[in-house]
């Protein structure tokens, strides 16, 4: 198939440098996936990926009074010493973006 066809998207400079930093891991480029998720959108007659909420906290969606929620919850975990210190809660970070799972 001929590559003919020009296809431009705007979006933020960070977001396009990362995943296009990811694809390279992958051995591939962005404008590849991109063809690979139109290709197959074709063949499935679908979007041929799914969409999930992220699992992380996105304070920007949330009302004050659940912020107020989970800031009293993580007050009272503390208070019965089941916090983790700064350099724990950067470890389970860097294990989580490094894909290895929590025992």
């Amino acid at each position: 198939m001929a590559k003919d066809a020009v296809f431009q998207v705007r979006m933020d400079s960070e977001i396009k440098e990362n995943v296009e930093a990811l694809y390279k891991e992958f051995g591939t480029s962005f404008a590849e996936a991109v063809r690979i998720l139109a290709y197959q959108s074709l063949l499935q007659r679908k979007m041929p990926i799914i969409i999930e909420a992220p699992k992380s906290v996105n304070v920007d969606l949330m009302s004050a009074d659940e912020i107020e929620r989970k800031l009293q919850k993580s007050i009272e975990q503390i208070n019965k010493g089941k916090g983790k210190t700064i350099s724990e809660v950067r470890a389970d970070h860097e294990r989580r973006k490094a894909g290895v799972k929590e025992v």
